[in-house]
């Protein structure tokens, strides 16, 4: 591979969850910090570091992916083309002319070319047909699937579950993490050992995940010992669906512990994780490994449409 194109090295560094609540129901948490990880801030970077490769060893031109307006895999996208001073283009669901949506400002910066497509356009990405039409108009680019949803973005998340593995010596018993494809948490399962469970909270309701999360499971060829399960019951009506419950949980973390959430998938599996420890859910003794990833471009975009709701705790 080119030097000149060589990956930021590094993992993201464990953070014990202080917080009463485990304390009485006798559990210990740590957070793997993903949201750390520079440049790209979260598991979309994971996602990405494989599907990089592909590009790479392709020879073509740019990169070309899509995501919506409020992506957080447009933002790490784009990240990755400005870091690499290389040619990118980004398919948006909708409109592309709004000036002040955060994330669709910073890919403009990193000279990346917003292209709008309608919903139904949008609605067809999965198919033969809309893969096969994206490669003839545009045959110069790579073409990296919505969210880095992939066999090359699987590979990075397994990676994700190689360092908890290793960890800090002691195998958790669970490992919470956000679900919006399934693809970090089949990646993860895949790389733990043994009575590791991974709780894949979803960020979505159950009727529109599911079909994508056994594609993940399907993709990532889970070993016969691998535990996984998903979780429906916290998505707050569905995806980047919120109540006050949700915002005052986010807002309440964030002044006692100073660590940022995201209302779209982290805010919901720190939730689930709180609410899961408070009914009992979670045996006495459990070692518990929750994956912060990131998400802040999504928090910025639910700031920009929901303005003065998150409060800013630094």
């Amino acid at each position: 591979m080119d030097r000149s194109y060589q990956w930021p090295e590094g993992q993201s560094p464990l953070q014990e969850l202080s917080d009463p609540l485990f304390g009485d129901k006798g559990i210990k948490v740590v957070i793997k910090r993903d949201d750390l990880l520079r440049p790209f801030g979260g598991n979309k970077g994971r996602k990405l570091k494989y599907a990089f490769e592909g590009f790479v060893r392709s020879g073509s031109k740019g990169m070309i992916t899509l995501g919506g307006p409020f992506s957080n895999h447009i933002h790490a996208f784009s990240t990755l083309c400005a870091h690499f001073d290389n040619a990118g283009i980004a398919l948006v669901r909708g409109e592309v002319d709004d000036l002040s949506n955060p994330v669709l400002s910073y890919a403009r910066g990193c000279n990346v070319t917003l292209i709008s497509l309608t919903r139904k356009e949008y609605a067809a990405r999965y198919t033969d047909e809309f893969v096969a039409h994206i490669k003839a108009k545009y045959p110069d680019h790579y073409l990296i699937p919505e969210g880095g949803g992939s066999e090359a973005g699987l590979k990075g998340c397994v990676e994700l579950g190689q360092e908890i593995a290793e960890g800090d010596g002691v195998a958790p018993n669970f490992v919470f993490v956000s679900a919006g494809t399934g693809a970090t948490a089949s990646g993860v399962a895949s790389a733990l050992p043994r009575h590791t469970k991974v709780m894949a909270i979803s960020a979505l309701r159950e009727r529109i995940i599911t079909n994508a999360f056994n594609r993940s499971i399907s993709m990532v060829g889970l070993n016969e010992h691998a535990e996984i399960a998903l979780n429906t019951d916290y998505h707050f009506g569905g995806f980047a669906r919120w109540d006050k419950r949700l915002i005052n949980f986010i807002n309440g973390f964030e002044r006692r512990l100073g660590i940022m959430l995201d209302p779209v998938y982290t805010g919901k599996t720190f939730f689930a994780l709180f609410d899961m420890a408070e009914n009992g859910l979670i045996p006495e003794g459990s070692q518990v490994t929750v994956i912060h990833t990131g998400g802040m471009p999504g928090r910025a975009g639910f700031n920009y449409r929901f303005p003065g709701l998150l409060e800013d705790p630094f």
